[in-house]
């Protein structure tokens, strides 16, 4: 199960990568203002993974609140991240309702991984 939810990861964090890089070259993040929405989605299914995984390598059986609780820690970490390189910019709203936003999007992707996972583990 966790090998599964391994590679499952890896491959997730290189797709999620090409299309971060990708998005960033084309200059997507500010000309669609939505752009972020399902990065951040798709980065909360990637950050609940990696605290499922972690999880249920240690033994522990609940990988719902081990991926929210991925999503919060790498989510705050990616925003620290932002503050500290100066990504405060947003053209559509303030960065304080971005980075709010940005932590809901993560926790909505996290809930969908933890809850399959969870199913899955039952």
């Amino acid at each position: 199960m966790t090998r599964r939810i391994f590679w499952s990861g890896s491959a997730l964090f290189w797709l999620l990568l090409a299309a971060y890089l990708f998005s960033l070259e084309k200059g997507y993040f500010f000309v669609y203002w939505w752009w972020d929405i399902p990065m951040h989605v798709i980065g909360g299914v990637l950050a609940g993974l990696i605290g499922a995984w972690c999880a249920l390598a240690l033994g522990h059986p609940h990988p719902f609140r081990a991926a929210i609780l991925g999503a919060l820690v790498l989510g705050i970490g990616v925003e620290i991240a932002e503050y500290a390189f100066g990504f405060t910019y947003s053209p559509w709203m303030s960065y304080s309702v971005d980075t709010a936003k940005d932590l809901v999007d993560d926790l909505i992707g996290a809930c969908l991984i933890g809850s399959m996972l969870a199913r899955y583990v039952r």
